[in-house]
């Protein structure tokens, strides 16, 4: 078997367990990840970019040899100031320092969640979700070859575990499962991702999806909305939305949702070593600004340039954002 196929495995076995790695850096072109194993579909593959999202020229692109999208998310890996040997300090760049941003953050999610759940450690499929649903949406609209998912987003991964606004099921062949989501007045996006640890397929298998659930949304005025598909030999081209038949992953973003009661519809499309186990999250983005750097308390050294970042739903309006250096 492959290093990819046991890798799928060893997260089918051990639950918990959370493979994270860089795409590597050999970005020209498509279809460039470094190594056969970070291309496991339970695994976790890490596109660099810089503090303002823009990706480095050397990170890696997608898609896998069978179309599926990777990078699954990226993270800052330009300019990072990292350990060297023997005992020093210097700023790299390269998906390696992009990889450990986002292990990082995974662990802090990963307490967060053993924190409200007496301990326990949570699903890997919980938490693969919840970053790639809430990530900066990059690039294209939708996921891309380029950056994946986007790029990650702590606090808004945090919120999604934290609020518990997940739902856990089981599916069969042939099944429909039924989950409902009630969407408040004022949302700007709403976002809904399946996501199952897939079996690990043959080898060499294209595609390499094993178990096939499909995701409709249907909103309270009876329109179906359908996930998020690439086309993989147009690897430039943006995403449409279409039937899925190659991710263990599928997503629905709708634009200024009508409030009310969505429901979501996942099928057992082809489910042939089951029941296959999954979760459904979901976010609803609001229009407004967070303050997410600094936010208080921060020691700044004289003379150091220092970035304001903020969290903001990106759409066409523009708001003015005020700060003062001296509390006045």
């Amino acid at each position: 078997t492959s290093l990819a196929q046991q890798l799928d495995q060893q997260t089918r076995q051990m639950p918990s367990l959370l493979h994270v790695f860089s795409t590597g850096n050999s970005g020209s072109g498509w279809s460039t990840i470094t190594g056969g194993h970070k291309q496991g579909k339970n695994v976790i593959a890490v596109g660099s970019v810089s503090s303002t999202d823009a990706i480095a020229n050397s990170s890696s692109r997608g898609p896998a040899l069978d179309g599926r999208i990777k990078p699954d998310i990226c993270a800052v890996g330009s300019s990072v100031y990292s350990t060297v040997d023997p005992n020093n300090y210097q700023l790299k760049s390269g998906t390696s320092m992009a990889c450990p941003g986002v292990a990082g953050v995974l662990a802090q999610l990963y307490h967060a969640y053993k924190t409200n759940n007496g301990g326990v450690n949570p699903n890997a499929a919980l938490m693969k979700a919840s970053i790639l649903n809430t990530a900066e949406d990059l690039g294209n609209v939708g996921p891309d070859y380029t950056h994946g998912w986007g790029r990650i987003n702590a606090r808004r991964a945090y919120n999604l575990v934290n609020n518990n606004n997940y739902f856990y099921g089981t599916i069969a062949q042939g099944d429909n499962n039924n989950h409902n989501i009630t969407v408040p007045a004022g949302t700007s996006q709403l976002r809904v991702m399946v996501y199952w640890t897939d079996y690990e397929g043959a080898a060499s298998a294209a595609p390499a999806l094993v178990n096939d659930i499909n995701i409709q949304v249907v909103d309270p005025v009876s329109v179906t909305h359908t996930p998020w598909v690439l086309t993989p030999s147009s690897p430039n081209n943006a995403a449409t939305q279409g039937v899925d038949a190659l991710n263990n992953m599928e997503q629905v973003t709708i634009d200024n949702p009508t409030s009310g009661t969505y429901s979501v519809n996942l099928s057992g499309f082809g489910i042939p070593q089951g029941p296959q186990d999954y979760y459904l999250v979901y976010e609803m983005v609001q229009n407004d600004v967070v303050l997410t750097y600094p936010i208080g308390r921060e020691g700044f050294k004289p003379g150091t340039i220092e970035t304001i970042r903020w969290d903001a739903y990106q759409s066409a309006s523009t708001f003015n954002l005020e700060y003062t250096i001296d509390n006045i």
